[in-house]
């Protein structure tokens, strides 16, 4: 029969290396019987001797290792990690930079998951707020034009050619009535946001009804349509 320490091991041994691994799917995977004091004492060892990693509060991962020790992991497989299948979606300078729109890179990068249970967590250099709705390519296009229409005016060294090929290739793709919907009940977005992307719409001819969510009696400040394309 296998002691408690072994039968946490051969679970945490069968996992693929560096992939995060949370406390709960170790303990749902056979440690149900195991006292927590006891659980928790055989993952500290295992760190100890470098078989497990811890990354953040209840997340550890099995490491690969190379010829001067733990290969840690890349902040690319965390970003992964979170977003991959649906799960979320990366936002601030990383989406940015992922879609030309600059070149400019930050220490933090900002992902909105499923995957977690506290509304806000960090690991490593990943900034993770908890989401609670279902991603789809769709939707993810959708949140990605509001995050990116939000933060327009503060995002530092703004390629305008590109804005404006990926604002058109969103029109085309991925604009849909009912998918704004869908987001816009389930992330909040300011009325100048809204308001901004019904005039590149607009600007486009592209028929929308984003006007339901916007007053005909407020002005709302965003940047100048006219002259992003006049850049461009």
């Amino acid at each position: 029969m296998k002691s408690y320490a072994g039968k946490i091991r051969e679970i945490v041994m069968s996992k693929p290396e560096n992939v995060p691994l949370t406390v709960k799917e170790i303990y749902d995977l056979g440690c149900s019987d195991i006292p927590e004091t006891t659980f928790c004492k055989v993952l500290e060892r295992m760190c100890g001797k470098e078989e497990l990693v811890r990354l953040g509060k209840g997340l550890y991962y099995r490491p690969q290792m190379g010829r001067f020790g733990i290969i840690p992991l890349s902040l690319e497989e965390i970003i992964s990690h979170f977003t991959e299948n649906g799960r979320g979606i990366l936002i601030g300078y990383g989406l940015y930079l992922s879609k030309g729109l600059t070149t400019q890179i930050t220490k933090k990068s900002h992902v909105l998951t499923s995957v977690i249970s506290e509304k806000e967590k960090q690991v490593e250099g990943v900034v993770l707020e908890k989401i609670d709705f279902e991603i789809t390519t769709e939707i993810a296009a959708t949140i990605e034009v509001l995050e990116i229409l939000q933060n327009f005016a503060k995002i530092e060294d703004m390629n305008k050619v590109a804005f404006v090929k990926y604002i058109e290739d969103y029109s085309k793709k991925y604009y849909s009535n009912t998918v704004v919907e869908y987001v816009l009940s389930n992330r909040k977005y300011k009325k100048s946001t809204i308001a901004f992307l019904k005039e590149l719409l607009s600007h486009m001819g592209v028929m929308n009804n984003l006007s339901i969510y916007l007053s005909p009696f407020s002005e709302y400040s965003f940047p100048s349509v006219e002259d992003i394309y006049e850049v461009a």
